[in-house]
């Protein structure tokens, strides 16, 4: 199995404590790295926390205080053919690793 190196994973050696971003359709979701399988081909992530700053209406700029979360959700990912990472057991949550980002598209 090969990593790409591409401006969609950024990072594509996965590391204990690395950041990543969860992507469900347009919206996005930052996580922690907290276990990573002795091939490299399976990862542990957990979800930040993700508090926003500033107007909290959905036209205002979308800024986050993104923090680790001790209690956050916690879930396998793993590397495909092509490259990329997937949450396991589905085939819609695409993980990028590198990058903490939040984002919620509020026309979903």
């Amino acid at each position: 199995m090969k990593y790409i190196d591409s401006p969609l994973y950024p990072s594509p050696y996965p590391s204990l404590g690395m950041g990543c971003t969860v992507h469900y359709g347009s919206s996005c979701y930052p996580a922690t790295i907290v276990k990573v399988s002795p091939s490299g081909k399976t990862i542990t992530i957990q979800s930040d926390e993700a508090r926003r700053l500033g107007e909290h209406d959905q036209n205002s700029p979308q800024v986050w205080d993104i923090r680790p979360d001790v209690e956050g959700k916690i879930e396998t990912a793993t590397l495909r053919k092509y490259g990329g990472w997937k949450i396991s057991k589905s085939d819609s949550l695409h993980v990028v690793l590198g990058t903490r980002s939040k984002f919620i598209d509020f026309g979903i």
